[in-house]
């Protein structure tokens, strides 16, 4: 008898379960494929530079960490026009959503403007790397020219955020597909010299990166102004108030400021280490930071479709719920990382000579290769339990945390590495950044376990 009782109740804690993953999966997809579709843009230019040389694509990995670091302030930022504009479409408030949609184009544009000074830095900043003169004037050319996409990406980004709170998603998609395909026209064209241009190897990389980005954002402002479907949002009112102006800073700023960390220790660092080895090594890293990069946003889109779940849970002190959110989370990220990871070991041969041509670059990524799978398992922890505690508004210990952690193991390590263990090469490096990964996922996850939210709920507006 109490066998038939327990069974009703595993059967109902079963279709729960079914019904959380299905929601996860449901409204992280589209999102998903935005992001992987961005990505693909840089993948590209990986492909196309292997085509030239194993040099152009060394050049263009310290380039791309760079304009990666100049562009996060901003990028993070912009996260708090999807939260304004839910919040406000969710009340009904129309001309508010595109009130503080115009307010994220303006601060694109002082934001994108202010990185574009960084064009006369980069000669200084690229000699910190301490490359050879071939390579950082390659570096150099790289940056400069791509520093004009980064108004063009973050006015997109705005409105593409005003899309997915709106719950458009298709938008984003169709959005980044015009993007992806102008790039890789443009690539083909200009980096590889077809269609009666000559070749501009990284050169060409960077002007298409510029193309595409302008693309990428007319397209997404043709969208948000002319439909008579957005009117209702006010959608051509592009008039600045500085006090929702205001507003967009004050909240994005803090997601900003962390993202510019973790992009300035975990990726600009890592390369400056791999780039003591040689551009052989930075090639090698190309590749698999693209390969990486393709993997790892579907993560991401997962862990930012939890956050309104949890904290929605947590506001009305359901924790049981927001523990299983957490958890459908974590299994719908493992079960991604295991698939991604393991069909890539399989297949690493083919993509990797898709991607690379120097036999000495060959050799270096098939040695790497094992990296990627076990990175994809720690990240999807990582990322799993950095957006929970984000929905708990845990943010300042999380920062602190993988500060002081990035800076010890890969700013301390990495030190101690080229000048101890020279002889261990970009592998020394890698497992640097695998264990500074782990440590961080580590912390979270305990950070979640013994969280004070358990007993003091997130108020929610």
């Amino acid at each position: 008898m109490a066998e038939d009782q327990k069974s009703p109740k595993k059967s109902r804690e079963l279709g729960l379960w079914k019904l959380q993953i299905r929601i996860l999966l449901g409204a992280s997809w589209p999102n998903a494929i935005t992001l992987i579709l961005l990505s693909l843009r840089f993948s590209s230019d990986t492909y196309f530079l292997g085509q030239i040389g194993f040099l152009h694509q060394a050049a263009w990995a310290t380039g791309y960490v760079m304009l990666l670091m100049f562009l996060s302030f901003g990028m993070g930022t912009l996260f708090a026009v999807n939260s304004l504009v839910a919040k406000t479409n969710g009340r009904r408030w129309f001309p508010a959503s595109g009130c503080y949609t115009w307010q994220g184009i303006w601060f694109s544009v002082i934001c994108g403007s202010g990185v574009l000074l960084m064009y006369f830095a980069t000669p200084f900043l690229m000699s910190l790397f301490g490359h050879d003169n071939e390579l950082r004037t390659l570096e150099i050319i790289y940056i400069r020219i791509a520093l004009v996409s980064t108004i063009f990406q973050l006015v997109a980004w705005a409105v593409l955020h005003f899309f997915i709170a709106i719950h458009r998603s298709f938008l984003p998609m169709l959005v980044a597909a015009l993007a992806l395909v102008t790039h890789v026209l443009c690539n083909y064209s200009l980096t590889l010299g077809n269609f009666g241009f000559s070749q501009m190897g990284i050169e060409g990389a960077a002007w298409s990166l510029v193309i595409s980005s302008i693309v990428m954002a007319f397209s997404a402002l043709l969208l948000f102004t002319i439909p008579k479907s957005f009117r209702k949002y006010h959608s051509r009112l592009a008039i600045p108030r500085w006090s929702n102006f205001k507003t967009v800073v004050k909240e994005g700023h803090p997601i900003g400021w962390r993202q510019t960390i973790d992009e300035f220790v975990w990726n600009v660092v890592l390369i400056w280490i791999i780039g003591q080895f040689g551009p052989v090594h930075l090639a090698a890293a190309a590749v698999l930071i693209s390969i990486l990069d393709i993997f790892i946003l579907a993560f991401d889109s997962v862990g930012t479709t939890s956050v309104p779940l949890i904290a929605k849970a947590i506001g009305t002190n359901k924790i049981a719920k927001a523990d299983r959110w957490r958890f459908s989370a974590l299994l719908v990220t493992i079960t991604y990382a295991l698939i991604a990871g393991l069909g890539f070991y399989i297949f690493k041969e083919p993509i990797i000579h898709m991607f690379a041509k120097d036999p000495e670059q060959i050799r270096l990524c098939l040695a790497l290769a094992f990296i990627i799978p076990i990175f994809l398992l720690i990240y999807a922890t990582y990322s799993t339990y950095d957006h929970a505690l984000c929905a708990t508004e845990d943010n300042r210990w999380p920062s602190t945390v993988s500060l002081i952690c990035s800076i010890v193991i890969l700013g301390g390590g990495g030190v101690i590495l080229v000048l101890f263990f020279f002889q261990t090469n970009s592998y020394g490096a890698w497992t640097l950044l695998l264990t500074n990964v782990f440590i961080v996922a580590l912390l979270f996850a305990i950070r979640w376990s013994r969280g004070h939210w358990r007993s003091k709920p997130v108020p929610q507006d």
